[in-house]
């Protein structure tokens, strides 16, 4: 290098330099004591840098891996600045500086280049040149250690850099990188809130900032009046999803609908996963509350498009509008949380698939409905669902033939519940598959103890299964373990299905009635006369006994057009050698009417109530049991 080059500058640079540095110093404590990120302090320190060193380029490289990217650049007509974005590989630069902590830095950290014909690699070289560079000083950016970026300061003529610029080229190059740590600790948070306040599931909000963002909506409406509404989609039985798919198939079908459920709303809405298989839809805006039923109904149909050739699923959806015209005034976010999400259950027990809007006068029934709830899955839980007899009697010999088993609620005072009281609220839960398959195991159980009638005939146990039990899969391994476990000859066991379960799907209810068959068991088509009756299908039904219903009983006596229909159904059943029972006898003239037209078996109070295991077992025990049976119906 040249000695003219490498000369000392005069006093009057050294001044200048000076006067800029204090300059450069003042901007400097301005940009670290706000909270100006990277781009913000480049724009401010560059023009000042440029001049102060007598630059035509500055430029800011991000280190990534094994590219360098341009972050901000500051350019002349001499070296003009590249576009944000370029990048270049790092095999195209000189060996970097080892990475350090800024509080062990050394000169090393700040390379200066007086004259780019001095750099050994020839591909970097001829790169500067191409570019017209003549010259450069740069420094590394840490960031807890770690170089982040690359600070870049070019000349377009050979020059040589003072010990004094490279201090300011360091000082610069700190100033920088305490920006950029700002930008990175921005990002950072950033990232933690979106994890904080969005679903990681399915991507949309969660519930934390759904409840913000409706607080949010009820501060405007004081000063904006406005109908809005809030729509509570609870996806039903997605227990059935996660066992079918697992929990990583799970939760990308809630990513799915979560997915359909915003493309299907209005962009000012909010969508959000409240609870672990329910989303919440805020509607800041609408015109009327047919506005919102609409939109429900529209969720409706793309939820319940089939997620496979295998796999669909169905919501239930619950509306509280809030606004000007409705009744209640506007209550708290929480309040309207809790209204939707109480008329989506009311959907549930509705039938589910279906819309339903919160309605303040039914809220306390179906507070009560959903306490009972609570109440009965504790009672499931605490072993408190116990077992009743009905006697099915015999007309001919007066004997007890058999019993209908039933469930009975024992609740914490003593008090027994009869089925009818729960049984809505347990198909509505799905308690009723528990609750099923506890009474049939138990019952099994208890009649291996029955003792046989007078002639050596041993007595049927007849048990009900739900219609959710009859779809269920597991139906068959359930009947069958509560056989095993008990050891009661599977003869000996009649289920009772009614018809409308077997009329829902007939096809698959004849499957599942044969394989039940094929376990050696007894079928009944229970509340005959109530449902479709259809008689091709009760030809093809593998079935042995038809429960004649008590509807179809209670106007015998008198009425022809009823004993018209009774006398057909038992002409029916024995052309097809079908047994038929009938239910619900109360009094001595239907039972004196059905001994006359020939019926053999019957179930009623007028026989006997259902009771208690040891009270049904006490009453086969006793030596004539025709006898008993006709003293209490006296």
């Amino acid at each position: 290098m040249s000695g003219t080059m490498m000369a000392s500058a005069p006093r009057t640079r050294g001044a200048r330099l000076r006067q800029h540095t204090i300059a450069l110093a003042r901007v400097a404590r301005e940009v670290l004591q706000s909270s100006q990120g990277v781009e913000a302090a480049f724009a401010v320190l560059a023009p000042i840098a440029m001049q102060t060193l007598g630059l035509q380029r500055l430029v800011l490289w991000q280190m990534d891996g094994g590219m360098l990217t341009c972050l901000q650049a500051s350019g002349s007509s001499l070296l003009p600045a590249p576009r944000p974005g370029r990048q270049r590989a790092v095999s195209d630069w000189p060996t970097p500086v080892p990475n350090r902590r800024r509080d062990q830095r050394t000169p090393a950290d700040v390379r200066r280049v007086h004259d780019i014909a001095a750099i050994k690699n020839q591909a970097w070289r001829d790169a500067l040149q191409q570019e017209g560079v003549g010259a450069y000083i740069d420094a590394h950016l840490h960031i807890d250690g770690v170089a982040w970026a690359q600070l870049q300061f070019e000349s377009a003529t050979p020059r040589y850099w003072h010990a004094d610029e490279a201090a300011l080229v360091g000082y610069f190059g700190d100033v920088l990188s305490v920006a950029m740590d700002r930008d990175r600790r921005r990002d950072a948070e950033a990232r933690l809130l979106y994890l904080d306040l969005y679903d990681n599931v399915s991507g949309v909000a969660n519930r934390t900032l759904f409840h913000a963002c409706v607080c949010q909506l009820l501060m405007r409406m004081k000063h904006r009046p406005r109908q809005a509404a809030l729509l509570f989609l609870s996806i039903d039985r997605f227990f059935n999803v996660n066992e079918l798919l697992g929990e990583a198939g799970g939760d990308s079908t809630l990513a799915l609908l979560a997915e359909r459920i915003n493309a299907a709303t209005p962009d000012e809405a909010v969508v959000a996963r409240v609870e672990s298989d329910c989303f919440g839809v805020l509607l800041p805006r609408i015109a009327g509350e047919w506005e919102a039923l609409a939109l429900a109904q529209q969720l409706l149909d793309v939820i319940a498009e089939p997620l496979s050739p295998s796999l669909d699923v169905s919501a239930s959806i619950g509306i509280a509008f809030f606004g000007p015209v409705a009744e209640t005034g506007v209550p708290s976010a929480e309040a309207l949380l809790r209204n939707a999400d109480l008329a989506s259950r009311q959907a549930k027990l509705e039938g589910r698939s279906r819309v339903e809007v919160f309605d303040a006068e039914s809220h306390r029934s179906l507070v009560q409905r959903l306490a009972m709830e609570r109440a009965l899955r504790n009672a499931v839980r605490d072993d408190r669902i116990e077992v009743a007899y009905q006697a099915e009697v015999n007309l001919l010999t007066g004997e007890v033939a058999g019993a209908e088993a039933l469930a009975r609620w024992r609740l914490e005072d003593g008090q027994l519940l009869a089925a009818g009281d729960f049984i809505d609220v347990a198909e509505a839960s799905g308690l009723i598959e528990s609750i099923g398959y506890r009474v049939l195991e138990r019952a099994c159980v208890e009649a291996c103890h029955w003792p046989t009638q007078d002639d050596g005939t041993p007595r049927l146990l007849r048990a009900n299964i739900s219609a959710r039990q009859f779809g269920e899969p597991g139906l068959i391994d359930g009947v069958g373990a509560a056989l095993a476990a008990s050891g009661l000859p599977p003869e000996r066991l009649c289920l009772e299905i009614t018809e409308t379960t077997l009329m829902q799907s007939a096809s698959a209810s004849l499957t599942t009635l044969e394989a039940l068959r094929a376990l050696g068991i007894r079928l009944a088509i229970d509340d005959f006369g109530t449902g479709y009756s259809s008689l091709a299908y009760l030809r093809r039904f593998p079935v042995d006994t038809l429960k004649l219903d008590k509807t179809m009983i209670d106007d015998l006596v008198g009425d022809h057009n009823a004993l018209a229909i009774v006398c057909a159904v038992r002409d029916l059943a024995q052309a097809l050698s079908l047994e038929v029972v009938v239910e619900g006898i109360e009094h001595a003239e239907q039972d004196a009417m059905l001994r006359a037209l020939g019926f053999t078996n019957v179930q009623g109070f007028f026989y006997a109530r259902p009771e208690p295991a040891a009270d049904f077992a006490a009453r086969l025990a006793r030596p004539v049991v025709r006898r008993a049976l006709e003293a209490e119906a006296t």
